[in-house]
């Protein structure tokens, strides 16, 4: 937050800032879509819906902002537990006749790998190209051991190896480190796969059976049992562990982006920014990347997937100007707004102290330039149609922009939200 914070200040005049979370649909139809990744503004999820058949069937969906797209699309297996990393996608492939047999399945420009194992694999975690998974096989006695497997997929056939016999489960994958689950129920972190050696985060800290944890380079976070018999939110920052929550209701599944975290609690998604925690909607299973979570969450009639984008723009009010200048440049808004990028256009009316070469500019909100309208010939009363597009021709995505309009050295600004 800070970060945005920066940016924004630095792109606009002393402004006053607020901020808050927009929030969008991105499915809305008759079955149940659950279990996203996001990663980039692209959300991957796993849907349950039928076959021809009436038989129930799992496939992985891909969003990137306007349209969905089934890139299992294999009728004969069970697709499901979707993660993604820059573009890279991993899965779990259930042979749907038996289900006792599953593999991983590694997705890249509209290929599929099947990672070749003879066991049960599940529970992938995935960066960039590099995969992490469960593996089940049996033990000296015939019990069902689970190792954890690393895999980089860089050619038709990857081979995958286990990490020196380390068993374990939900592995969460960033770079060369790597964050477990022991057979103890304690969170284990290995700091370089290459050689690892384990450290455990959770003993002495939590009260045992901590699941769900989810990493950003070198820190972790995950839920635990307390001393009260609920689950809270750990977080372990490099150097030490921190309880996050503290209440008597249920706090899990974490997700971790740069010592930001956000998690489920009874059926709504809250959000700790580092320093201060609050609720940002209905909804389960987040998934937090930048500022933006995709959750899953329940409409009365079924699961579908949401999309929360945590705005930060100029107020409406005023900013601290000097008192006894003038504005140049007055009487700035826009209308419709928010507006829908891919079905009209917003209208920028701004007025002028005398007819004038003006230019109008649209930010995103880490001060990128997204449009540029010069207006070479002025008026007093100025109209400037924006479709939502960018430079390229591109219809952005959902969230907020900054419009600044600049004349005779004067800059006046407005927030623009796009539907």
């Amino acid at each position: 937050m800070r970060i945005l914070l920066i940016l924004v200040l630095l792109l606009l005049p002393n402004p006053v800032l607020s901020s808050g979370w927009v929030i969008k649909r991105v499915t809305d139809n008759n079955v149940d879509d659950k279990y996203p990744s996001l990663s980039k503004g692209e959300i991957v999820w796993e849907r349950k819906e039928r076959d021809e058949e009436g038989r129930i069937d799992w496939e992985i969906y891909r969003w990137s902002g306007f349209e969905e797209e089934n890139i299992s699309n294999d009728k004969g297996h069970w697709d499901r537990e979707p993660v993604i990393h820059n573009g890279h996608i991993a899965w779990t492939k259930y042979v749907k006749e038996t289900l006792n047999e599953h593999d991983i399945y590694y997705y890249k420009d509209g290929k599929q790998i099947r990672i070749e194992r003879k066991y049960c694999d599940y529970s992938p975690s995935i960066y960039e190209n590099w995969i992490s998974w469960v593996g089940c096989r049996p033990g000296e006695s015939g019990e069902p051991i689970e190792f954890i497997h690393l895999c980089k997929c860089d050619s038709p056939k990857p081979k995958p190896d286990s990490i020196d016999s380390i068993t374990g489960e939900s592995p969460a994958l960033y770079g060369n480190s790597l964050a477990y689950i022991g057979k103890d129920y304690e969170v284990y972190y290995i700091d370089d796969l290459r050689s690892p050696d384990p450290k455990c985060l959770s003993k002495g800290v939590s009260q045992g059976m901590n699941k769900n944890p989810s990493i950003y380079e070198n820190t972790v976070t995950w839920c635990g049992i307390d001393e009260d018999g609920d689950y809270e939110i750990y977080y372990w920052d490099g150097k030490d562990t921190h309880k996050i929550t503290d209440n008597s209701i249920q706090d899990v599944a974490p997700s971790l982006y740069k010592g930001k975290i956000a998690w489920e609690r009874e059926g709504e998604i809250w959000y700790w920014d580092g320093e201060k925690e609050e609720k940002v909607t209905e909804g389960m299973c987040p998934c937090l990347w930048g500022n933006s979570i995709a959750y899953h969450y329940y409409d009365g009639n079924d699961y579908e997937i949401g999309y929360a984008i945590l705005v930060e723009t100029p107020s409406d009010k005023e900013s601290d100007k000097e008192s006894d200048k003038e504005s140049f440049i007055t009487d700035v808004f826009n209308y419709p707004n928010p507006f829908s990028a891919n079905k009209e256009s917003t209208i920028i009316q701004y007025r002028l102290k005398e007819d004038c070469r003006s230019i109008v500019k649209i930010y995103d909100l880490l001060g990128n330039l997204v449009w540029r309208k010069d207006v070479e010939v002025g008026s007093v009363v100025n109209e400037v149609p924006w479709d939502g597009r960018n430079e390229k021709g591109e219809i952005v995505s959902f969230g907020g922009y900054i419009c600044v309009i600049e004349a005779k050295g004067d800059r006046e600004t407005r927030k623009i939200l796009v539907k």
